[in-house]
């Protein structure tokens, strides 16, 4: 029993001492090398060429054993777990990392996602149709019905309808008013439009809670300024 009981124990200090002489091996892993502000690829995604840019997105991360956070391999682990904050630091780390690989204009319609993986998901649900595969043989650009064109055209109609339709109630008069349009714009510039609508409300929200609020100062002020033992319905 003694003998097994220390090989046990030789066996458990040699994982430690093995997960610990290889840091690079754990997803959640940060070396002093990684930062924030870091770009994965070298050129920034501007809705152009997604296929190539998102490639180059797994690759760099795949090399920093990070690829686990858009394909939920990495398993977020409990609250209360210790490993739980090392899990958020990371997490956090490749959502930057993936934001920084994209223009400003187009980062700013993804900043709310939460996870690294409803980050990728957004952004591949968004562009990938449109990166719909080219023909190379040249057979289809010689084409004088430019069938090609026409395909891709009604691909991007269709995201778009997608698009419009799973929009709320809310939207009823942005959506008419797209679907009334002589041609319909890319998925990009109606996702803009919506955006657009959203600030307007959320800066409409402010000012009116803004004069509610100074409307409820002044009338506790006039209150204040009564003489003692008088009511309101007396002054």
């Amino acid at each position: 029993m003694s003998s097994l009981s220390d090989s046990e124990s030789a066996n458990s200090v040699n994982n430690v001492v093995k997960e610990y002489s290889n840091p690079y091996d754990d997803p959640l892993f940060l070396s002093t090398s990684d930062y924030p502000g870091m770009q994965l690829v070298s050129g920034v995604f501007s809705s152009k060429r997604f296929l190539n840019w998102s490639r180059g997105i797994v690759l760099a991360l795949g090399s920093k054993n990070k690829h686990g956070f858009l394909t939920r391999t990495t398993v977020m682990p409990d609250a209360n777990s210790s490993k739980f904050q090392q899990w958020k630091r990371s997490n956090n780390m490749v959502r930057c990392w993936i934001l920084n690989s994209m223009s400003l204009e187009m980062k700013e319609g993804f900043m709310t996602a939460k996870s690294a993986k409803q980050l990728w998901t957004d952004i591949t649900e968004r562009y990938e149709l449109e990166s719909f595969p080219n023909c190379t043989c040249g057979i289809l650009q010689q084409c004088t019905f430019k069938i090609l064109k026409r395909v891709l055209e009604q691909a991007s109609k269709e995201k778009v309808m997608t698009f419009l339709m799973g929009l709320n109630d809310a939207y009823d008069n942005l959506r008419s008013n797209i679907l009334s349009m002589e041609s319909l714009p890319n998925t990009n510039k109606a996702y803009s439009m919506v955006q657009q609508i959203e600030i307007q409300k959320h800066i409409t929200n402010v000012l009116n809670s803004a004069q509610n609020s100074s409307a409820f100062m002044a009338t506790n002020a006039d209150v204040e300024g009564c003489v003692q033992g008088f009511t309101v319905s007396r002054c």
